[in-house]
């Protein structure tokens, strides 16, 4: 090709990015795609129309094609911060953090002076629980851009996530006056106002954010959990929908099963088949399947797909219910199979049963565990401590570093009730915690029992079993309680002060089970108030025989009737 050729296309190509970047800066996206893909087709190794698609791809969510397109700018032009800033956004965002970081340090060695790649670099950080380096990103940010509000945001939100919220506030204000209608800044906003227990504020601001951007997911899920937490259950469970699927689903409710039938939309189901496919944890696949027993009075038949760890307990449970394991490597048939009429996610279910307060009072204890174990284990501890009130406890719950800090307290919260006379502790705590009591043990008068034949990580049977041999569980918020309120063991629960929804704040009963009892913090962090409430309790119980059930609660009708 000549000199006057070769001029002629490098002019085209250089016009033909121009107009895509700025066609790029108006948020149009297929046009400018096609003109880099055209500038590339002539100059492969232009690293300006690389870097532009990369950008443009990460902006569509195509975050693989656009790792692909900012290395190969890379190759052309190593030096290049921005390829290197733009490698480390997107494979955070195919949640390669560690990759992420490694990018974000080299953008650091070739540019120390650009506050974008830092807060991108903080971003990594958090996606790493490596809070202390993000806010130290952060920082750097922010001394090279004082009005960086993107900056601010990620430095609150990393307070928060490094359990510092209280100090979060002033920053997520000084974010907000520098985009005050800024959707993501007020909803991040509302969720740390939440988690220092100003619900009002809170939900205010979830509810400005969705008057900005009425599809903004974090909003809509804050607010249902919100308002479900208030008590307003249509509207709760309304927007607890949109907990499934979406940019964040794995955060929520996760993502839309593949499925053979129409979702079930609130249809009468006289003469139908609905199929129930599960979701979360196990707790709460024991909490809503407590509805299935109303869907099962109605529907024809009711498919119930359930954690195999579940599937003995649910199917002796539930006998009118066809209960079937899950398995994401070899999907059951009837999940495809297009003769039943419709499906419906397990957390769906109360959307259509549980509206309003009433319709709790239906719930009745439904689990029903191995008689013959649950004797057993009573037999073989009556043999080895005597005739004893025998105690379940817990002192951890939640995932991850912030909700397993907020639900958990230490085992020596627990000595006061296990010192007690006339009490036998039992663990019914998850994990690897034998070295703990063993340690809890050497130095305390009263003694816990670790029952090696009982894992709950391993075998629902044996743990429900081992509950229900128990006279009452006291615990912190985890799966057990909910093992236990199920099959109607008396159980005192210790709440947080900032408390998940499904206990309903305020309230000393839970709706979800007769017969449990919630013992709340008065102050966030502080444990004293709760188990000071149940030391008392539990003396008054020993000395009279009387108080172990909650009394049944006013406002709601336990009679049964439908």
């Amino acid at each position: 090709m000549d000199q006057t050729k070769q001029s002629d296309l490098r002019e085209r190509v250089t016009r033909a990015i121009d107009e895509a970047v700025l066609l790029q800066s108006r948020g149009e996206t297929d046009r400018p795609r096609l003109l880099y893909k055209g500038a590339l087709a002539h100059d492969p190794l232009n690293a300006i129309a690389l870097c532009n698609l990369a950008v443009l791809l990460k902006g569509q969510r195509e975050f693989s094609d656009a790792v692909v397109a900012t290395k190969k700018a890379a190759i052309v032009k190593p030096a290049t911060p921005a390829a290197y800033n733009n490698l480390g956004n997107s494979t955070r965002e195919l949640n390669e953090a560690e990759k992420s970081v490694k990018y974000g340090r080299y953008c650091n060695v070739l540019a120390a002076l650009y506050p974008d790649n830092h807060n991108n670099c903080a971003l990594s950080y958090t996606h790493i629980q490596k809070y202390e380096e993000a806010l130290l990103e952060c920082k750097k940010a922010l001394t090279l851009n004082p009005a960086f509000p993107d900056a601010w945001l990620n430095y609150s939100n990393s307070l928060v996530l490094s359990r510092q919220g209280k100090n979060s506030a002033k920053y997520y204000r000084k974010a907000t006056l520098l985009r005050p209608r800024h959707h993501t800044t007020l909803s991040s906003f509302g969720v740390a106002l939440a988690a220092m227990g100003y619900m009002t504020e809170a939900t205010t601001l979830q509810e400005q954010t969705l008057g900005l951007n009425k599809e903004h997911e974090n909003a809509q899920f804050n607010l249902a959990l919100y308002y479900l937490g208030m008590g307003r259950f249509k509207e709760g469970f309304t927007w607890y929908e949109t907990g499934i699927g979406g940019q964040h689903a794995n955060n929520k409710r996760g993502n839309h099963r593949r499925v053979g039938q129409p979702r079930w939309k609130g249809e009468p189901l006289t003469g139908k088949t609905l199929v129930v496919t599960a979701e979360q944890g196990i707790g709460d696949e024991i909490m809503f399947a407590s509805v299935l027993t109303e869907v099962a009075r109605t529907a024809k038949k009711v498919y119930y797909e359930v954690t195999p760890r579940l599937y003995e307990l649910m199917t002796r449970s539930l006998p009118n219910v066809h209960v079937f394991k899950y398995n994401p490597d070899d999907p059951n048939p009837i999940l495809r199979d297009q003769s039943i009429d419709y499906s419906l996610p397990l957390g769906s279910i109360p959307k259509y049963f549980r509206q309003a307060l009433y319709a709790f009072g239906r719930q009745r204890p439904y689990l029903e565990p191995n008689i013959h174990l649950a004797r057993y284990f009573r037999a073989k501890y009556e043999k080895k401590f005597g005739k004893k009130l025998f105690i379940g406890i817990n002192w951890k719950g939640g995932s991850g570093l912030l909700r397993s800090a907020g639900r958990s307290t230490s085992l020596q919260r627990f000595a006061p009730i296990i010192n007690m006379p006339g009490v036998q502790a039992v663990s019914i705590q998850y994990g690897d915690v034998k070295g703990t009591i063993e340690h809890f043990n050497s130095i305390n008068q009263g003694q816990i029992h670790w029952d090696p034949e009982v894992d709950p990580l391993t075998s629902i049977e044996a743990s429900a079993a081992q509950i229900a041999s128990l006279d009452i569980v006291i615990s912190v918020t985890n799966a057990a309680v909910h093992c236990a309120g199920a099959m109607g063991v008396p159980c005192w629960i210790l709440v947080p002060r900032i408390s998940d929804w499904r206990w309903t704040w305020g309230r000393e009963d839970v709706i979800w089970y007769p017969g449990m009892r919630c013992f709340r913090q008065k102050v966030v962090g502080d444990w004293s108030h709760p188990f000071g409430q149940v030391i008392q309790e539990l003396e008054t119980y020993l000395a009279t025989g009387n108080g172990l059930r909650a009394s049944p609660a006013p406002d709601m009708d336990w009679s049964g009737d439908l």
